[in-house]
């Protein structure tokens, strides 16, 4: 962790992934936004992740990996969550979920300087509510950042869609795959899909498209950033990568008085968006969701880090 970087406070889920194959079952900590938190942190950025689970074997699990990587954790205590996913033979899965998620918005005696949050915490209610207070009550200073990771099968398509308008609408930062963005707009082309988010309002956006790249979006046009090539032991967590890659790129140099003042040129673009694909690309050449150190990252990009 390095102290003299702006702090980022990350609000969501922090769950156990419960998969059963023929080897056996294998429980790992899971949620975007707690693989946001811990990207973060592992980048040497200060963060607490405001999140709910119990006191029991799956919340210490979980309390472990978070300490890990020096996270703070703003504990809201709860039943811990479960997300399970059966294989079949033929590599298909059946998923079903135990999410709990009612917790507040986060008191925090530090300003951050940016505030994330997404997937089921920002859309499951009653705690998506959470989601939306912090992001009225932040300063102005603190940038806030979304990334919906929808998951339909927990959602109501209708009042999922009003919480994505109204935390869009109070976002500078928006990050998008492109499965989001058809569930989102139907039919709407990316470019299309960033046209709107930026006439909400947004200050940055993007959408990912996994090995074909991403585009990266401000009021100085797009950039088109390709992903690197590597060897992919899985996606896992590789949206997440790229968030947290993202904001990292952002806390350094001018990002973020340049998306906080509406200024985000085409070279704060591709900077930002280059460093995100770098993290992504680390992240899915190794099983799981593992994101980078500074030292990875260092070998991916010419970004410092």
């Amino acid at each position: 962790m390095n102290p003299s970087s702006p702090p980022a406070l990350v609000l969501g889920e922090a769950l156990i992934d419960a998969v059963v194959d023929a080897a056996g079952s294998r429980l790992t900590p899971g949620g975007s936004p707690m693989n946001v938190a811990v990207g973060l942190a592992r980048l040497g950025v200060p963060v607490t992740l405001a999140t709910q689970f119990g006191d029991d074997e799956y919340g210490r699990l979980i309390a472990a990996h978070l300490a890990k990587d020096h996270v703070t954790v703003d504990r809201a205590d709860g039943r811990t969550s479960v997300a399970r996913a059966e294989l079949n033979a033929d590599g298909s899965a059946r998923y079903d979920f135990d999410i709990e998620w009612d917790r507040g918005a986060p008191v925090t005696a530090t300003v951050p300087a940016v505030a994330h949050t997404g997937s089921i915490g920002a859309f499951l209610q009653p705690g998506n509510r959470a989601a939306a207070d912090l992001f009225r009550q932040l300063p102005p200073s603190t940038i806030r950042s979304f990334d919906p990771n929808i998951r339909p099968a927990l959602l109501d398509r209708e009042a999922a869609l009003e919480q994505f308008h109204l935390l869009v609408g109070r976002a500078h930062v928006v990050k998008l795959s492109d499965e989001d963005a058809e569930w989102i707009h139907p039919g709407v082309d990316p470019d299309g899909v960033l046209d709107r988010l930026l006439d909400a309002g947004v200050r940055l956006a993007a959408i990912t498209r996994g090995a074909a790249g991403s585009v990266i979006a401000g009021a100085a046009g797009r950039v088109e950033v390709s992903a690197p090539t590597v060897d992919v032991a899985d996606t896992i967590g590789a949206g997440d990568a790229y968030m947290s890659g993202l904001l990292f790129a952002l806390l350094r140099g001018d990002g973020l008085r340049r998306v906080r003042d509406a200024t985000v040129d085409a070279t704060t673009l591709a900077r930002v968006g280059a460093v995100a694909a770098a993290s992504a690309a680390v992240a899915v050449s190794r099983p799981g969701a593992n994101p980078p150190t500074p030292g990875e990252l260092l070998a991916a990009t010419e970004e410092p880090a």
